[in-house]
């Protein structure tokens, strides 16, 4: 086989999976139809650090395990709330992870603020469909 007749395969969720993603995408008041929407997406960080976020997310995850094994992510543990920091980013990133989109964190800087001379900076994540 020569190079030229290697094809790169991307994986392709199970449509239940994507039903899912889409389906915790509501609740963050994104509405898409598919997954090829995520495409160059930004989102800003504050929108998963709501408090009312995760307890609407948790009904989502025995959904999840039935596809997924909790071993293999974290953020279906049953103790994630207690252990982890930050469990809706988490949970976010390691679904879209399987589903072959990178949740990739970057800063933007607002300048300093007067008083305190401390930099004023808003976090964002951009979603990458990975090939």
């Amino acid at each position: 086989m020569s190079v030229d007749e290697i094809k790169v395969i991307t994986i392709i969720p199970d449509k239940k999976i994507e039903e899912i993603l889409l389906a915790m995408f509501l609740k963050l008041n994104i509405e898409l139809t598919s997954l090829t929407e995520f495409e160059g997406m930004v989102i800003e960080r504050d929108v998963f650090l709501e408090e009312s976020l995760y307890p609407n997310l948790l009904h989502f995850i025995p959904k999840i395990k039935d596809f997924l094994k909790s071993s293999y992510l974290t953020s279906l543990h049953k103790n994630s709330e207690q252990k982890q920091r930050f469990p809706c980013i988490n949970l976010f990133r390691q679904v879209l992870k399987f589903a072959n989109i990178k949740m990739s964190p970057f800063v933007i800087s607002q300048g300093y603020e007067k008083t305190t001379g401390k930099k004023i900076i808003k976090r964002f994540f951009r979603l990458e469909i990975l090939s």
